[in-house]
């Protein structure tokens, strides 16, 4: 170029690297420093991830979800029975505790209806009277009968037990011999829906039922 000094020459040659008559190129360097390519050459173009959805296999999904379906009233059945099974058993318990009463006479005043498949429901049933006294271990103190109903034992002044009617325990209701009364103590239906036997049952119920369910459906599913 006419009017450049050797200067100006110099520098322009410095910034390009190459002649100005000459076309500059761009390099690519890959992860590690290294020039792996013209841009020119390379051409990087679009990339993509494609996310696909085959309508075939949503069929035979749909064919498996339709068949589990069919399954499910009898999956969701067998998880109740088993959970009315085990939540009796910690109702049990806690009636032991909570009446004094022995687990052999509890457990057999409690009693279970299963579900079905028409029938998506199950239950404990508590059945029986009140206990005499003389199922809380009764022993004989100069002021009375000492009994554990309840779980807490302690004596009931002027009371005294008949060997001959059972062991049980009578209380005189006035100054004459009769009448006299029969003391008893808790009765299992009664206890039932309260204090820590209905707390073990809202506390077992949840735990145990969502286990089972998830046992359960995931058999059905795993098909």
């Amino acid at each position: 170029m006419a009017g450049r000094t050797a200067i100006d020459r110099a520098v322009g040659d410095t910034v390009t690297g190459v002649s100005r008559r000459r076309r500059t190129y761009g390099q690519v360097v890959d992860r590690e420093g290294n020039q792996i390519g013209r841009v020119a050459d390379l051409k990087p173009g679009a990339a993509a991830f494609d996310i696909r959805v085959d309508t075939r296999e949503i069929a035979e999904l749909a064919d498996l979800i339709e068949e589990a379906a069919k399954l499910v009233p009898a999956a969701v059945a067998r998880a109740l029975n088993r959970t009315v099974t085990e939540t009796r058993t910690a109702v049990a318990r806690a009636l032991v505790k909570q009446t004094g009463a022995k687990y052999a006479v509890v457990r057999k005043a409690l009693s279970t209806t299963p579900a079905s498949v028409g029938h998506l429901s199950a239950s404990i049933i508590a059945r029986g009277g009140f206990m005499p006294l003389s199922a809380f271990k009764p022993k004989k103190t100069r002021k009375g009968v000492s009994a554990a109903p309840w779980g807490t034992r302690r004596v009931f002044p002027a009371s005294f037990m008949v060997k001959k009617w059972g062991g049980n325990v009578y209380v005189r209701m006035g100054k004459p011999r009769f009448p006299i009364h029969k003391l008893y103590g808790p009765a299992i239906p009664r206890e039932l829906p309260r204090d820590q036997s209905a707390a073990t049952f809202h506390a077992t119920v949840p735990v145990v039922l969502a286990k089972r369910l998830d046992h359960e459906l995931g058999r059905i599913l795993t098909k």
